[in-house]
């Protein structure tokens, strides 16, 4: 008893080959309509990095800094974007940034301390 052993068709081969093209160029062509925004968040009064502060996104990705008040956003679509950093105790602080497709991006962001409300001496007394 013999076993015939049947090969793929050199046109179901070509059309497995012209497919994993496609599919790997479609991808490419998508991360490169992407790019890369990173940078830091830093204490306008002393300098220092903010650890912990919440950068966002307009389109609503989020991240915190890390201890040395770095953020680094991937896959961010190209074209304009707004940016954002909010830390306790500070004043929030936006930013537009151009983003190149395929690019990367640095952008600084320094926050103010927040208005400290000093109250007038009063007495408590209990009744």
């Amino acid at each position: 008893m013999s076993k015939t052993i049947v090969g793929r068709s050199p046109v179901l081969r070509l059309l497995q080959l012209a497919t994993s093209l496609f599919v790997f160029l479609a991808a490419s062509a998508l991360h490169a309509q992407t790019g890369r925004l990173s940078g830091t968040v830093t204490s306008q009064s002393t300098g220092n990095a903010l650890q912990g502060a919440t950068v966002t996104l307009a389109n609503g990705k989020s991240t915190l800094t890390d201890e040395s008040g770095r953020f680094t956003f991937f896959d961010v679509p190209a074209g304009t974007v707004s940016v954002s950093a909010a830390y306790s105790g500070f004043n929030d602080k936006s930013a537009e940034v151009a983003l190149t497709a395929g690019g990367s991006q640095e952008v600084s962001l320094t926050l103010a301390s927040s208005d400290i409300v000093q109250l007038e001496a009063f007495t408590v007394s209990t009744v």
